[in-house]
């Protein structure tokens, strides 16, 4: 719920791995839901130097696209992983996690990773993220 209005109804499991809004999102992720606000054009979607090919070619204007802390790492892991440079302000240790909290285009954002990795504040870190696992969410205002 959102303002006392229902945002998704369903199994708890169905939400959390198909979040038709990004207020349905935002209530199964913590840390919290990374977002970006974007722009579709051209069968490309983008924010700034951050961009990947639309996978249905179909999205055209402003969109939020979310994706989960767990889903952005230190280290590329598959073709698939796009760039994701941020300002690193807070870093956190926890057993065998490194999380990574930094800005990009000026949102606050979370990397969570298994390990333990050398991150300095201050400085700029890239990240990656294979934008299949985040979520598109048309014409929401993040």
């Amino acid at each position: 719920m959102e303002d006392g209005t229902v945002t998704q109804f369903g199994p708890t499991a169905t939400i959390y791995r198909a979040p038709t809004t990004l207020a349905a999102a935002r209530v199964f992720s913590d840390p919290p839901i990374n977002v970006l606000d974007m722009s579709a054009a051209g069968g490309t979607i983008s924010a700034g130097a951050i961009s990947w090919p639309d996978p249905s070619g179909a999205m055209a204007g402003q969109c939020t696209f979310a994706i989960r802390p767990h889903h952005v790492r230190p280290e590329r892991h598959s073709a698939a992983d796009i760039a994701v440079t941020g300002r690193v302000i807070v870093t956190e240790l926890s057993g065998s996690e490194s999380s990574a909290h930094f800005e990009v285009n000026g949102r606050p954002w979370v990397s969570l990773a298994h390990g333990v990795h050398p991150f300095q504040l201050g400085e700029e870190h890239t990240f990656y993220m294979d934008p299949s696992h985040g979520f598109i969410f048309a014409g929401e205002a993040a």
